[in-house]
């Protein structure tokens, strides 16, 4: 495809060039000059429409935030690197970097250094968006704990006697969302219980600094059961390091498995102690035989009427905690 882009982008230009065209015998200079231009004209239009439909057809997109690194680390890193943010957690070094170079270079440079290279990660929630405005039941009075939510931003007026506290871990300015609107509705409404909510996402996508510096806050309170309504196909060390320190604090982490088919779960909800949450009765197909539990995933929220795994997550969390309260 590329080639026949690039032979036909040239005869374009060629044929929109007479005097190219004298010189390489296809038509006389004086002549045909308004035939050239008609038809370079033509096809150069021609090129524009298949290269617009081409990528619209695939647009491009990153499974991480361009030149960025998280580093895991206990010996300070060397000069030259740029440090965006830093924090400390269990005696270990997490460092957020930008490197213009190669990741194997970067992997050359901090050998001996680092424990765990990552690139900042991007993570997608699975949502489908609002269905149809609805009017909510009227919210109960939280009764029972603590829930953290880790997800995009929320609306503080609509929420104002659910959330215990806001937090955005994100580097932009906060911005309310349907989505963290709903999800932390749905963990409330389900588990009667305040939300933790941590802004880690912004218009859906999520990345893993933010993720990692949410579950080190999260990690330094007692709350006992976390709602991730997003995921990524790729494998972050890093967020799986924070995670495998909730599980040893006896942390329940739940996750959705996402609204479409695939060969496996994604990331957290395939990991081993996750609990990876389905649509009920089995939604998506196949994919939805490998989560722990099914939650139905169609819900009336303050945003409307939602549906995806991302809320079928949110709300089980909720019954988890709620559960979890009365032994």
């Amino acid at each position: 495809m590329k080639k026949l882009i690039s032979f036909v982008l040239t005869f374009s230009i060629t044929l929109s060039n007479p005097l190219a065209l004298a010189q390489d015998g296809f038509i006389e200079e004086e002549e045909n000059d308004g035939i050239a231009f008609i038809i370079g004209a033509l096809i150069g239009v021609g090129i524009a429409l298949l290269l617009s439909k081409t990528l619209k057809a695939n647009p491009p997109r990153s499974d991480a935030i361009p030149f960025q690194f998280v580093v895991v680390h206990r010996l300070d890193l060397p000069e030259g690197i740029k440090i965006l943010e830093s924090r400390e957690f269990n005696n270990l070094k997490f460092t957020l970097i930008e490197w213009q170079g190669s990741e194997e270079e970067l992997k050359e440079v901090l050998k001996g250094v680092a424990i765990i290279l990552e690139k900042n990660y991007t993570y997608e929630v699975f949502s489908e968006g609002v269905v149809s405005p609805t009017v909510p039941e009227k919210e109960e009075i939280p009764t029972v704990g603590v829930i953290g939510v880790l997800d995009t931003g929320a609306d503080k007026n609509i929420l104002r006697n659910i959330l215990l506290f806001v937090k955005n871990m994100r580097r932009d300015n906060y911005i309310p969302e349907d989505h963290g609107t709903a999800v932390a509705y749905l963990a409330h409404k389900a588990g009667n219980a305040k939300v933790a909510l941590y802004r880690v996402c912004t218009r859906n996508l999520c990345d893993s600094w933010s993720i990692t510096k949410a579950l080190m806050d999260i990690l330094r309170r007692d709350i006992e059961v976390v709602n991730m309504s997003f995921g990524t196909q790729s494998h972050d060390k890093v967020v799986e390091l924070m995670l495998k320190f909730a599980f040893m604090k006896g942390v329940k982490v739940v996750a959705p498995v996402g609204n479409k088919p695939s060969k496996r779960l994604p990331f957290p909800a395939r990991l081993e102690d996750v609990i990876s949450v389905a649509g009920f009765p089995c939604f998506p197909e196949k994919i939805c035989t490998k989560a722990d539990v099914r939650e139905r995933y169609v819900f009336d929220t303050p945003v409307g009427k939602v549906k995806g795994t991302s809320f079928s997550s949110a709300f089980y969390a909720g019954k988890l905690l709620l559960k979890l309260a009365s032994r």
